[in-house]
Protein backbone atom coordinates (compact mmCIF):
# COMPACT_ATOMS: atom_id res chain seq x y z
CA UNK A 1 0.00 0.00 0.00
CA UNK A 2 2.89 2.34 0.75
CA UNK A 3 4.31 1.75 -2.70
CA UNK A 4 0.92 2.42 -4.28
CA UNK A 5 0.54 5.69 -2.31
CA UNK A 6 4.01 6.88 -3.31
CA UNK A 7 3.33 5.97 -6.95
CA UNK A 8 0.02 7.82 -6.83
CA UNK A 9 1.67 10.96 -5.41
CA UNK A 10 4.44 10.77 -8.03
CA UNK A 11 1.86 10.29 -10.76
CA UNK A 12 -0.12 13.30 -9.48
CA UNK A 13 2.99 15.50 -9.43
CA UNK A 14 3.99 14.33 -12.91
CA UNK A 15 0.51 15.11 -14.25
CA UNK A 16 0.44 18.56 -12.64
CA UNK A 17 3.83 19.46 -14.14
CA UNK A 18 2.79 18.08 -17.51
CA UNK A 19 -0.52 19.95 -17.61
CA UNK A 20 1.10 23.16 -16.35
CA UNK A 21 3.48 22.97 -19.31
CA UNK A 22 4.86 26.30 -20.54
CA UNK A 23 2.55 28.36 -18.36
CA UNK A 24 4.66 27.42 -15.37
CA UNK A 25 7.54 29.63 -16.55
CA UNK A 26 6.61 32.83 -18.38
CA UNK A 27 8.59 35.69 -19.89
CA UNK A 28 8.05 39.17 -18.50
CA UNK A 29 7.07 40.80 -21.81
CA UNK A 30 7.05 44.37 -20.50
CA UNK A 31 10.60 44.09 -19.26
CA UNK A 32 11.64 42.23 -22.41
CA UNK A 33 10.19 44.80 -24.84
CA UNK A 34 11.31 47.86 -22.85
CA UNK A 35 14.95 46.86 -22.81
CA UNK A 36 17.23 49.43 -24.38
CA UNK A 37 18.75 48.23 -27.64
CA UNK A 38 20.70 51.36 -28.59
CA UNK A 39 21.46 54.80 -27.22
CA UNK A 40 22.74 57.81 -29.11
CA UNK A 41 23.21 60.84 -26.87
CA UNK A 42 19.91 61.33 -25.11
CA UNK A 43 18.02 59.12 -27.57
CA UNK A 44 17.16 55.58 -26.54
CA UNK A 45 15.73 52.90 -28.79
CA UNK A 46 13.84 50.10 -27.09
CA UNK A 47 13.41 46.57 -28.36
CA UNK A 48 9.74 47.29 -29.00
CA UNK A 49 10.63 50.29 -31.22
CA UNK A 50 13.11 48.19 -33.16
CA UNK A 51 10.73 45.24 -33.57
CA UNK A 52 7.85 47.39 -34.78
CA UNK A 53 10.10 49.28 -37.22
CA UNK A 54 11.62 46.07 -38.53
CA UNK A 55 8.18 44.51 -38.96
CA UNK A 56 6.97 47.66 -40.75
CA UNK A 57 9.77 48.28 -43.23
CA UNK A 58 13.01 46.62 -42.11
CA UNK A 59 12.19 43.22 -43.53
CA UNK A 60 12.02 44.80 -46.99
CA UNK A 61 15.77 45.36 -46.89
CA UNK A 62 16.19 41.59 -46.79
CA UNK A 63 13.54 40.82 -49.40
CA UNK A 64 14.13 43.60 -51.91
CA UNK A 65 17.77 44.59 -51.46
CA UNK A 66 19.27 41.23 -50.47
CA UNK A 67 20.63 42.55 -47.17
CA UNK A 68 21.60 40.12 -44.47
CA UNK A 69 19.34 40.14 -41.42
CA UNK A 70 22.08 41.79 -39.37
CA UNK A 71 22.60 44.59 -41.92
CA UNK A 72 18.82 45.10 -42.22
CA UNK A 73 18.51 45.47 -38.44
CA UNK A 74 21.43 47.94 -38.34
CA UNK A 75 19.92 49.96 -41.19
CA UNK A 76 16.54 50.00 -39.46
CA UNK A 77 18.21 51.06 -36.22
CA UNK A 78 20.04 53.88 -37.99
CA UNK A 79 16.75 55.02 -39.52
CA UNK A 80 15.07 55.03 -36.09
CA UNK A 81 17.88 57.11 -34.59
CA UNK A 82 17.77 59.58 -37.49
CA UNK A 83 13.99 59.86 -37.18
CA UNK A 84 14.14 60.55 -33.45
CA UNK A 85 16.86 63.17 -33.97
CA UNK A 86 14.82 64.98 -36.62
CA UNK A 87 11.64 64.82 -34.54
CA UNK A 88 13.48 66.16 -31.51
CA UNK A 89 14.81 69.13 -33.47
CA UNK A 90 11.38 69.76 -34.99
CA UNK A 91 9.75 69.75 -31.54
CA UNK A 92 12.28 72.33 -30.36
CA UNK A 93 11.77 74.57 -33.39
CA UNK A 94 8.02 74.30 -34.06
CA UNK A 95 5.74 75.21 -31.20
CA UNK A 96 2.79 77.40 -30.29
CA UNK A 97 3.13 81.18 -30.05
CA UNK A 98 1.48 83.24 -27.35
CA UNK A 99 -1.55 83.89 -29.55
CA UNK A 100 -2.06 80.17 -30.29
CA UNK A 101 -0.53 79.94 -33.76
CA UNK A 102 1.92 77.24 -34.73
CA UNK A 103 5.22 78.87 -35.66
CA UNK A 104 8.82 78.03 -36.46
CA UNK A 105 11.31 79.50 -34.00
CA UNK A 106 14.81 80.14 -35.39
CA UNK A 107 16.00 80.67 -31.83
CA UNK A 108 14.22 81.24 -28.50
CA UNK A 109 12.90 84.69 -29.45
CA UNK A 110 12.84 84.99 -33.24
CA UNK A 111 9.75 83.64 -34.96
CA UNK A 112 10.01 82.81 -38.67
CA UNK A 113 7.23 81.95 -41.07
CA UNK A 114 6.80 78.32 -41.94
CA UNK A 115 7.85 77.35 -45.44
CA UNK A 116 4.85 77.07 -47.71
CA UNK A 117 5.61 74.86 -50.67
CA UNK A 118 2.49 75.99 -52.50
CA UNK A 119 3.95 79.46 -53.07
CA UNK A 120 6.73 78.27 -55.38
CA UNK A 121 4.49 75.56 -56.74
CA UNK A 122 1.87 78.11 -57.80
CA UNK A 123 4.49 80.28 -59.51
CA UNK A 124 5.78 77.28 -61.47
CA UNK A 125 2.24 76.35 -62.45
CA UNK A 126 1.63 79.92 -63.58
CA UNK A 127 4.76 79.86 -65.77
CA UNK A 128 3.74 76.53 -67.29
CA UNK A 129 0.16 77.63 -67.96
CA UNK A 130 1.33 80.93 -69.48
CA UNK A 131 3.69 79.04 -71.78
CA UNK A 132 0.98 76.60 -72.83
CA UNK A 133 -1.52 79.43 -73.42
CA UNK A 134 1.00 81.34 -75.54
CA UNK A 135 1.66 78.25 -77.66
CA UNK A 136 -2.05 77.61 -78.12
CA UNK A 137 -2.72 81.22 -79.11
CA UNK A 138 0.18 81.19 -81.60
CA UNK A 139 -1.16 77.95 -83.16
CA UNK A 140 -4.63 79.48 -83.26
CA UNK A 141 -3.31 82.55 -85.09
CA UNK A 142 -1.41 80.39 -87.59
CA UNK A 143 -4.47 78.26 -88.32
CA UNK A 144 -6.71 81.33 -88.71
CA UNK A 145 -4.15 82.91 -91.04
CA UNK A 146 -4.00 79.72 -93.16
CA UNK A 147 -7.78 79.53 -93.38
CA UNK A 148 -8.15 83.26 -94.07
CA UNK A 149 -10.23 83.93 -90.99
CA UNK A 150 -10.32 87.22 -89.14
CA UNK A 151 -7.63 87.19 -86.46
CA UNK A 152 -8.71 90.37 -84.70
CA UNK A 153 -10.92 89.98 -81.67
CA UNK A 154 -12.72 92.53 -79.59
CA UNK A 155 -11.54 92.28 -76.02
CA UNK A 156 -14.59 94.27 -74.95
CA UNK A 157 -16.93 91.40 -75.84
CA UNK A 158 -14.96 88.81 -73.91
CA UNK A 159 -15.91 88.35 -70.31
CA UNK A 160 -13.30 87.58 -67.74
CA UNK A 161 -13.89 84.33 -65.87
CA UNK A 162 -14.73 84.54 -62.19
CA UNK A 163 -12.24 81.82 -61.36
CA UNK A 164 -8.64 82.97 -61.27
CA UNK A 165 -6.38 79.97 -61.97
CA UNK A 166 -3.32 81.94 -60.89
CA UNK A 167 -4.56 82.86 -57.44
CA UNK A 168 -2.10 81.49 -54.93
CA UNK A 169 -3.23 78.92 -52.42
CA UNK A 170 -4.39 80.33 -49.13
CA UNK A 171 -4.67 78.15 -46.07
CA UNK A 172 -8.25 78.28 -44.85
CA UNK A 173 -8.18 75.66 -42.11
CA UNK A 174 -6.61 76.50 -38.75
CA UNK A 175 -5.68 73.56 -36.62
CA UNK A 176 -5.41 73.71 -32.85
CA UNK A 177 -2.47 71.63 -31.68
CA UNK A 178 -1.94 70.57 -28.10
CA UNK A 179 1.74 70.14 -27.48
Amino acid sequence: MKKFGKALICLGLACSFTFAGCSLVQRNTDRYLNRTVATAGNITITKQDLLSAYNSYGYQYVQNYNYTAEKAIKTTLDGLIDRKLVLGEAKKAIRLTDDGRVAYFKNDDEVATLYNQNVWQNSIWQQVFDGINQQISSYEKEIKAEKGLDTTTDSKDEEKPEFDPYKEYEKKVIYGIDL
